[in-house]
């Protein structure tokens, strides 16, 4: 059976794409997890400057997302859903974007939006 829908995403480990399956498993549009991810990665990074906080990841479990850091693992923070619905208002033309959606992906979005 062919799917409705389907959406193609370049990745670039094994994670991303576990970590993509899982947004999508949960009924979430990646673009707007990747928006929610980058702002809450800024707010954690100017909070503890002393900690060097490298990636989140999504975790559909705990609704929440992993901190990581350069020796792993650091913690973890609530997925907040009032952010991401935040971001539901936000236009994001999905038949033109890039097939490659991470943190730098959001980064340049989020800039665009907000100049």
């Amino acid at each position: 059976l062919k799917p409705a829908h389907t959406t193609c995403r370049v990745v670039t480990s094994w994670d991303e794409m576990i970590e993509k399956i899982a947004i999508f498993d949960a009924g979430l549009d990646d673009h707007r997890v990747e928006c929610v991810k980058y702002q809450r990665l800024t707010q954690l990074q100017q909070a503890n400057p002393n900690i060097r906080i490298s990636h989140l990841r999504f975790q559909p479990l705990g609704k929440c997302f992993e901190v990581f850091g350069e020796q792993g693992k650091l913690g973890e923070i609530p997925f907040e859903a009032s952010l991401y619905m935040q971001y539901a208002s936000v236009q994001i033309d999905e038949e033109n974007t890039d097939i490659h959606v991470d943190q730098q992906w959001a980064q340049q979005f989020l800039e665009r939006v907000q100049a």
